[in-house]
């Protein structure tokens, strides 16, 4: 599903405080896989993670998804694919806190023109139901626990029905108990057929995934 092939990231590229986050790194996701990405703060870990969700771009190297070659792509359609083929749970829930649950979860259908505003409630409202969040769904985010808002936050990044999950640091926030019950959804989901890609520092929740990838200073290190 995913291959990385020797993908260099530099951020202020070309400037005197030019910094090489990535170096030549390659790899490969196979369809269904539950994968962890596990490195200590600042190993690139999250730098890779918004490369393969197409939140980044790369200097060098290629990133083909399905056969995609998403290098060679306008950014019109890196969004689009984004927008339709790939959910990410940010770092910290990233949600627009004054808005309710249900807004949150229907943010990215603001940007897709084929699906009727009713069809969108109609499956927010079962992804949150999913999330056991329904009865909070007009409740505003800044209300809600951290556990809550990362379940909504969960629900936002599948309700497009994604191929590909990314989630960065989801249990960073939370409590042993409510970290276990967010692991559970994304075994869920896992078990229902999708590709999920977990970014940790947690070698307790890289332990739950199939396999582990290990980085270092911006390398892929096992």
């Amino acid at each position: 599903m995913i291959q990385l092939k020797n993908v260099t990231k530099t951020y202020h590229y070309k400037k005197a405080n030019a910094f090489e986050a990535l170096h030549h790194v390659s790899l490969e996701i196979s369809e269904g896989e539950m994968i962890a990405i596990i490195g200590t703060s600042g190993s690139g870990k999250s730098t890779l993670l918004h490369i393969l969700g197409c939140v980044d771009s790369f200097e060098t190297g290629s990133y083909f998804l399905n056969g995609t070659d998403l290098s060679r792509i306008s950014e019109v359609k890196a969004s689009a694919i984004r927008n339709e083929k790939i959910g990410i749970v940010e770092q910290n829930f990233a949600l627009i806190e004054n808005f309710s649950a249900l807004e949150n979860v229907l943010l990215p259908f603001y940007f897709d023109k084929k699906t009727k505003l009713s069809e969108a409630k109609k499956r927010a409202i079962s992804v949150l139901d999913q999330m056991e969040m329904t009865y909070l769904q007009h409740k505003p985010v800044n209300q809600l626990s951290g556990g809550q808002k990362q379940r909504i936050a969960i629900a936002r990044a599948i309700v497009k029905r994604p191929e590909l999950i990314l989630a960065d640091e989801p249990t960073g926030a939370l409590d042993s108990k409510t970290s276990a019950e967010i692991m559970q959804i994304f075994h869920s989901l896992h078990e229902a057929g999708n590709t999920v890609v977990i970014v940790t520092h947690d070698p307790n929740i890289a332990s739950q995934c199939e396999r582990v990838i290990r980085i270092e200073d911006g390398n892929i290190v096992e």
